[in-house]
């Protein structure tokens, strides 16, 4: 089975290559430009995980927003397991703002099910939020990480569940670890100089070694004729 996941980016080429990451992760990828196409196709496809006594189009109640985990949940095969979200893929509302508006219209949908993506870490409002925040460039075995562990909640049957409220984990774009190691790989790669000390190890391996002598020639004799 194929699970769904939905990218929410205003870039088409970082789609691309966020798709070429997670190509052989099996899933099935749907993509919007803006938050208000996201939320058509959420209407459409629904989320992965739905409350059998409440529909999509309803919004959750406050006692089963209390209830969290206790609430029983039927899969939708057809639905959005993972939700990727660009923080500023529009001007009138940001990542975080649409997260929110899709949890409060989806009941069905948790904290858990997203994952938050920005250029700048100070374009994030401060907020212990349920979902993991990654600052662009993102690094494919950062994303790889974080979704193979989404998959694996899903085949667990955990996904979704209510967690207590922790500090979202920040993840930033690790810059200078790429420039060191390319740096490193470039160093190795150069012929080094000789050293002092090594030219003069060398001239001494070369007074030690015996100098050959040239052979003697044989006299050879020559018999006068008489």
């Amino acid at each position: 089975m194929a699970l769904r996941i939905l990218i929410v980016d205003d870039n088409h080429s970082f789609i691309d290559s966020l798709k070429v990451m997670l190509r052989d992760l099996s899933l099935d990828f749907s993509h919007a430009y803006r938050y208000s196409d996201a939320l058509k196709l959420l209407q459409e496809h629904g989320s992965f995980y739905t409350p059998p006594e409440h529909t999509e189009k309803e919004p959750k109640p406050e006692s089963d927003k209390q209830a969290g985990a206790n609430i029983p949940l039927v899969r939708n095969e057809q639905g959005f397991f993972l939700i990727i979200v660009e923080q500023n893929a529009e001007t009138s509302m940001k990542g975080t703002e649409f997260i929110a508006h899709a949890l409060r219209k989806y009941p069905g949908l948790n904290e858990t099910n997203f994952i938050l993506l920005t250029h700048r870490m100070s374009a994030v409002p401060p907020g212990n939020y349920g979902y993991p925040v990654l600052e662009k460039p993102v690094r494919a075995a950062q994303i790889r990480q974080l979704v193979l562990q989404k998959i694996k909640q899903v085949q667990a049957g955990t996904l979704g569940e209510s967690a207590p409220v922790q500090p979202s984990p920040v993840l930033k774009a690790d810059k200078k670890s790429a420039r060191q190691a390319l740096r490193k790989l470039l160093t190795s790669s150069e012929p080094k100089a000789p050293t002092a000390t090594t030219e003069k190890k060398e001239k001494k391996e070369e007074d030690k070694t015996p100098s050959k002598k040239p052979a003697k020639r044989k006299r050879t004799s020559t018999k006068k004729s008489q």
